[in-house]
């Protein structure tokens, strides 16, 4: 299935949340490189507590999309609601 974001149209660098389905918002981040061709996308945190895919991915979106040569597309975390249920990491806290 194509991810198909209406409002990143013409951005090099896009971020916000896509909805796969109603009511499912995930983080994602769209980076445009120099050159069309093949994409990346790149997942994180598909279960809760794996940090150091979550870091790989953040890092992977702060980089300039001169920088990087195809499209690469990001979404930290996968699942939010796992995510926050591990709540150790900064900014996240397990829910009540």
């Amino acid at each position: 299935m194509p991810l198909h974001v209406p409002a990143s149209t013409g951005q090099r660098r896009w971020t916000g949340t896509v909805e796969p389905e109603p009511g499912l918002a995930l983080p994602c981040t769209i980076i445009r490189g120099r050159l069309p061709g093949p994409k990346l996308l790149v997942t994180a945190g598909v279960h809760g507590a794996e940090y150091s895919s979550i870091e790989a991915a953040r890092r992977l979106t702060a980089l300039s999309p001169d920088s990087i040569t195809r499209t690469s597309t990001g979404s930290s975390p996968a699942t939010p609601r796992a995510r926050r249920a591990s709540g150790s990491l900064p900014g996240w806290s397990k829910p009540r």
